[in-house]
């Protein structure tokens, strides 16, 4: 009866964690529906921010499952000094292990405020699903005086 309790206390930990990991990186939903949407302005957007020739973007943009993954790739890049390409070659053949992984593989500790950040948003401006990152002080907000004459 002991090892029962234990098992379905175990069960009941692992089941409640994996719910709380699966909401890290829930942005890239969004994200793929938008660029799904709207491929040409998304691609636009990666080579702006990441500063890269469109066909760069293509490139990357044929080796990954998704659009969103492209962003991964890249964002990790930056966040790791590594080349784009070393990180999508990482991303291909350890993919199947997850995000988290997939950074340690590259060198970005999963425990680093960047990394941190890129769990809950990503940083394309003008994308719908873009979400506040992680540690960003909120915008302040001008109240207008009102001057009365």
């Amino acid at each position: 009866m002991k090892q029962f309790i234990v098992k379905i206390v175990t069960l009941a930990l692992f089941i409640g964690s994996s719910n709380l990991f699966a909401a890290d990186f829930d942005w890239m939903k969004g994200l793929n529906k938008s660029a799904t949407a709207n491929m040409e302005g998304y691609k636009s957007k990666l080579s702006s921010r990441f500063k890269l020739a469109k066909s760069q973007v293509n490139f990357f943009m044929k080796g990954v499952r998704s659009p969103a993954d492209v962003y991964m790739v890249l964002r990790l890049s930056e966040i790791s000094g590594k080349f784009p390409e070393s990180v999508l070659e990482t991303y291909q053949q350890k993919k199947s292990k997850g995000w988290v992984k997939l950074a340690q593989y590259v060198g970005v500790k999963s425990n680093s405020q960047q990394f941190q950040a890129l769990k809950v948003g990503h940083d394309l401006k003008g994308l719908e699903a873009k979400q506040r990152a992680f540690n960003t002080p909120k915008e302040k907000v001008k109240k207008k005086s009102k001057i009365h004459v």
